[in-house]
């Protein structure tokens, strides 16, 4: 190594020399984390939670991508657990659903560990109000009546309130 380092170099056309670990991940990480906000990565890494809980991190903007959910599955194979950390709204409990639960484009279901916010978690806080053009009645079907209405407060659960008709 020390030759290497000291070594001086011309201009000229050199062999690429380097070295290729074929680690398996299940030695590498025990545990990864799947967050559906873009940007965590970076912010997890930085803080040193990665490196301490010897976890790896996939960070996808909203739901998971097959190659994703394959990712998933092939380390869930390998003994390493699967946690998701997602929003506590409509589209963070859809998320998780979706990996544990199987979908359209991916029916396998996951065994992964859910960590996201859930409605207990915020119950003194508003929700998160947004500008939704689809109808989410199917999917409102599967919460309780608490968690529908915390989700979609002017939502068909039990009407409109009156004081906004």
């Amino acid at each position: 190594m020390r030759s290497l380092v000291g070594k001086k170099y011309s201009n000229r056309i050199y062999d690429q020399m380097r070295t290729v670990y074929g680690i398996p991940p299940e030695l590498q990480y025990n545990k990864v984390l799947f967050v559906e906000k873009r940007g965590f990565n970076t912010m997890l890494n930085e803080s040193g939670t990665l490196d301490r809980f010897n976890m790896g991190v996939v960070g996808t903007q909203g739901y998971a991508p097959r190659a994703a959910k394959k990712l998933m599955e092939y380390l869930i194979n390998r003994g390493i657990s699967v946690y998701i950390l997602h929003d506590c709204d409509l589209f963070g409990y859809n998320i998780h659903e979706r990996i544990a639960e199987g979908s359209d484009t991916y029916p396998m279901p996951l065994q992964v560990t859910d960590i996201g916010l859930k409605v207990d978690d915020v119950k003194n806080k508003l929700p998160e109000l947004t500008l939704l053009n689809r109808d989410f009645s199917e999917t409102l079907e599967q919460f309780t009546p608490d968690e529908a209405r915390f989700f979609m407060p002017y939502s068909n659960v039990d009407g409109p309130p009156q004081d906004k008709i």
